[in-house]
């Protein structure tokens, strides 16, 4: 066992029981009487697999300050965290660290409802704003949005990046968003949106996926839409100097027409962003 890993535990767990176990066992065969005796000690080899990091009783383990239910992370059930199962552990950390959610705020039952807004950056959140650069993961990132769908013909989702945020806009149409269609049907979704942050100062987003919420299983119905949706950050940003402070925005709207403007941001949800 690395020590340097069993050092970090000790570090990020400080209330739970720690177990080290050995890579070798010895043990010793009974001793016949007096001090002699011709046993040779037995060794019992245990893979890396196998040895126990972290175990404790509670339903969650903390991983690199990030608190992981155990029936999720303990496959085996046996309140022990083995070496592999501690590194599954911390990936999935790794990859909870990088995600900002935020409910949502919905003044409105005309329109359908935001439950929440997400953003799965690609470095750790900071300063309380999710991360995104340019140079990691591709600029790649994803936004995802928990939301009640009115399957209305005349709404739209829209999403876009300001450096205000939309408190006190209640009602007011964006001047420039990106639009996605809602699903035909009445319930329950999460939104799925794929995008890259590039070196222009801008987000291109596509494939969008959209899932009921609740267990996914053989048979359910999910929905995709295949778009290209560009968003040059100039458009809503004074300034273009990096690190640069903003936001991203969900919010359905009720679509106007030519002599009606569209109401948006009664229901929305907003998170934080440092784009750099």
């Amino acid at each position: 066992m690395d020590n340097s890993v069993l050092q970090n535990s000790r570090t990020i767990m400080p209330s739970i029981i720690k177990c080290f176990t050995l890579a070798t066992l010895a043990t010793l065969a009974a001793c016949g009487g007096g001090g002699g005796g011709d046993s040779e000690p037995k060794e019992e080899e245990l893979t890396l697999e196998e040895l126990s990091v972290v175990c404790t009783d509670a339903d969650t383990v903390d991983v690199d300050g990030i608190e992981l239910q155990m029936d999720v992370v303990d496959s085996n059930h046996d309140g022990c965290l083995s070496d592999f199962e501690y590194r599954v552990a911390e990936r999935m950390a790794a990859a909870i660290a990088v995600q900002l959610e935020i409910d949502g705020t919905n003044n409105s039952s005309d329109t359908s409802t935001v439950k929440s807004l997400m953003i799965n950056g690609n470095s750790e959140v900071s300063d309380g704003k999710a991360q995104l650069h340019t140079n990691l993961e591709s600029g790649e990132f994803s936004i995802h949005i928990k939301s009640y769908s009115n399957n209305s013909s005349t709404e739209t989702l829209r999403v876009y990046f300001d450096d205000e945020s939309a408190a006190g806009k209640s009602g007011e149409e964006p001047p420039y968003t990106m639009d996605f269609s809602l699903v035909p049907v009445n319930g329950n979704f999460s939104y799925g949106i794929t995008c890259r942050y590039s070196s222009g100062f801008s987000i291109t987003c596509t494939n969008v996926i959209i899932l009921p919420e609740g267990d996914i299983v053989e048979g359910t119905t999910y929905y995709t839409q295949e778009v290209v949706r560009y968003f040059p950050l100039s458009l809503t940003f004074a300034e273009e100097s990096l690190p640069q402070g903003g936001y991203i925005i969900a919010t359905f709207c009720e679509d106007g027409d030519e002599g009606t403007e569209a109401t948006c941001l009664e229901n929305y949800a907003e998170v934080p962003v440092s784009f750099n």
